[in-house]
């Protein structure tokens, strides 16, 4: 298998770069949706906060 074509080896590579690319995206994904929420909780936070100062 490792004296395959070059162009397949390629291919394959190219499969890999994908994968990780949509696991990166999913990645992303989700810790954007995380920091929305934080931001979320921030803002609700940040009235409270000045209204103590």
């Amino acid at each position: 298998m490792a004296l395959s074509l070059p162009r397949s080896s390629r291919l394959g590579r190219l499969v890999q770069l994908l994968v990780g690319l949509i696991l990166q995206v999913r990645e992303l994904l989700a810790f954007s949706r995380r920091r929305d929420l934080m931001i979320e909780v921030v803002s609700q936070l940040a009235p409270m906060r000045q209204g103590e100062g």
